[in-house]
């Protein structure tokens, strides 16, 4: 009977213990996490569903990000890549790229922003937790503080040791869900600035939207 009331014991106090992070602790520990690390690199598995045409697909990829506003994108139809000042858009279907300036892209992803500065535009509602595989995550669920931002709702699930972001979902003004979930991550590997800058192959296409 001793045992049963220490175990029930233990098991309150650990409950007590992760229910006492606030949301505003959790999503401060998360910006300095990221601000933290010179670079990080992951694989991911991303998950689109559209509202408009009720369809679902799945793709795989590669995310490579560079503090402070370098990101590459890869997957197998397309990618998105960044130095800080021009975005590149590549399109495998079209066999072309554009060139856009990254300040005047308005209306998509930036991982970037959604990990380093997210208090800047998004309120966190109170922490939960929840259950991937056979591991239990921070839930912390942040919506726009003004209107007319890309993503009109967020879904970070974290790793409780590491405060890494293990799952990111979120609604875009299209009513697009998007969620990317993500393994194999490494930090600080130093990866080149010269990853973050698209150098399009022979034959490919360029459209450029910055002249």
């Amino acid at each position: 009977m001793k045992k049963i009331i220490l175990t029930l014991g233990f098991l309150l106090l650990s409950t007590a213990c992760v229910s006492a992070v606030t949301s505003e602790d959790l999503a401060l520990k998360i910006e300095k996490k990221y601000k933290s690390l010179k670079d990080i690199s992951m694989r991911f598995t991303q998950t689109t569903k559209s509202e408009v045409f009720s369809t679902e697909n799945k793709v795989r990829g590669k995310m490579y990000i560079k503090n402070p506003d370098k990101f590459r994108i890869d997957a197998p139809s397309q990618s998105i890549v960044t130095d800080g000042k021009l975005l590149w858009l590549f399109s495998e279907k079209n066999k072309q790229v554009t060139i856009r300036k990254l300040k005047e892209s308005r209306n998509i992803f930036k991982p970037n922003e959604y990990l380093y500065n997210f208090r800047a535009d998004y309120t966190a509602e109170p922490d939960s937790m929840e259950r991937l595989g056979k591991r239990l995550y921070h839930k912390l669920v942040l919506t726009p503080k003004k209107e007319n931002l890309f993503i009109t709702r967020l879904t970070l699930l974290i790793d409780q040791e590491t405060f890494l972001v293990k799952k990111l979902e979120y609604q875009d003004i299209n009513d697009n869900w998007v969620s990317f979930l993500f393994d194999r991550i490494k930090t600080d590997s130093g990866l080149e600035d010269s990853r973050f800058v698209y150098v399009p192959a022979k034959g490919i296409e360029v459209v450029d939207l910055t002249e």
